[in-house]
């Protein structure tokens, strides 16, 4: 039997209890949430998958109350209470991201999240996934597909910026290299099919 689904309603209630917002602009400031939501999971997930919305919300719901609005004064009006919104829903959702999805990435996951297109080469790239630490892919993941810079992927990470710019380097270095290699083979079997 599915659970109930009452994610939406608990942001609009820590809204209004939070920013004492009323009825209306409490569901335009919840639809907000809701759409940065389902852009970073689009983004970050390649998906939009109704139990890390479900997720989602309710971490968002918790974190509105837990903060308290702090940071925001409310006589700052309704454009910088969504502003507000916009900024730390996305900082929630990635939260969510980095711990439920990142540390089960394939490299064609890192590849995508870096905005490079990877159609037809699936394959190619199912054989790279062990070439590469579930540690190299998550900094590649925030430094290229975030574009956390170092500090930022050190604290997401909990190491030192010195540690994460280590794993960088080896990290690109072999992604470079696997690339460069791709498209050698890539090349060689265009030839050879236009020779043929």
């Amino acid at each position: 039997m599915p659970v109930e689904d009452d994610s939406f309603e608990r942001i609009e209630c820590a809204l209004r209890d939070v920013f004492t917002v009323d009825a209306l602009e409490a569901l335009g400031c919840a639809t907000v949430i809701d759409g940065v939501i389902a852009i970073c999971l689009k983004r970050h997930t390649g998906h939009n998958d109704a139990q890390d919305v479900i997720r989602v919300r309710r971490r968002v719901a918790r974190a509105i109350r837990a903060e308290g609005g702090r940071g925001l004064r409310r006589d700052e009006g309704a454009g910088s209470l969504r502003t507000f919104l916009v900024v730390f829903t996305r900082e929630v959702a990635l939260g969510y991201i980095r711990g439920a999805h990142y540390p089960h990435s394939s490299i064609a996951d890192v590849l995508r999240a870096m905005t490079v297109d990877v159609d037809g080469a699936q394959e190619h790239l199912d054989g790279l996934d062990q070439l590469f630490t579930p540690t190299q892919k998550c900094v590649l993941r925030l430094r290229y597909g975030e574009g956390c810079d170092p500090a930022q992927a050190a604290r997401i990470l909990g190491v030192s910026v010195e540690e994460v710019r280590a794993v960088e380097l080896q990290a690109s270095r072999n992604l470079a290299r696997q690339w460069r290699a791709l498209r050698h083979a890539a090349a060689g079997s265009d030839t050879y099919g236009a020779s043929a």
